[in-house]
């Protein structure tokens, strides 16, 4: 196991905290899939950030599609309903930032068009080897060696905006050690 460096925290897995909000990992990754899904209302817009360290701005409509050069990627503008996705791809950011072991990532969306009734849930897929590839507004790996799915809380979204500025309702927050694969996610940060 690499040595804490300096600029995170380090996370193992004794120190992953518990809680009904906390959803723990405990798997390694070459890639991390997060996709919103939404089974009514219309147009959710999806807000999403490397928040520590700060990488770029957040993702979504009106906002970058793309920050660290494919570091983390969008997967479009969903105006029905259906799925929103990001793929943050761990070997790309140990590459640029070596001297950083652990991300958190803030997740956040609002209803652009009618607000939906039903929860928002956000799904984390971890994958191990393979390639990233694009469908429709979501990400796969078929040729990934293994996953690991990872589901967050659901949370009801009440926010509506049409502004580009608005960064959204928070949904959730993950944690996670690039290097031992340890890690959470929080529904209870906001």
């Amino acid at each position: 196991m690499p040595s804490p460096r300096h600029h995170a925290y380090w996370i193992s897995s004794a120190n992953i905290p518990t809680g009904p909000t906390i959803t723990p990992i405990r798997y390694t990754s070459e890639f991390i899939v997060a996709t919103y899904y939404f089974s009514d209302g219309r147009d959710l817009d999806t807000r999403t950030k490397l928040v520590d360290p700060d990488v770029g701005d957040y993702l979504g409509w009106a906002r970058a599609s793309s920050v660290g050069a494919g570091l983390i990627q969008w997967g479009g503008d969903n105006t029905g309903t259906g799925l929103e996705s990001v793929a943050i791809d761990v070997n790309l950011f140990k590459a640029n930032y070596p001297a950083v072991n652990s991300i958190t990532v803030d997740f956040r969306c609002f209803w652009f068009g009618t607000v939906g009734y039903n929860p928002v849930r956000l799904d984390v897929v971890l994958y191990k080897g393979g390639t990233l590839r694009k469908v429709g507004y979501g990400w796969d790996n078929p040729s990934a060696a293994q996953s690991k799915n990872i589901s967050s809380a659901s949370k009801n979204i009440t926010t509506r905006s049409t502004s580009s500025g608005y960064n959204g309702q928070g949904l959730a927050r993950l944690r996670y050690n690039v290097y031992s694969g340890a890690g959470w996610f929080d529904t209870n940060l906001y």
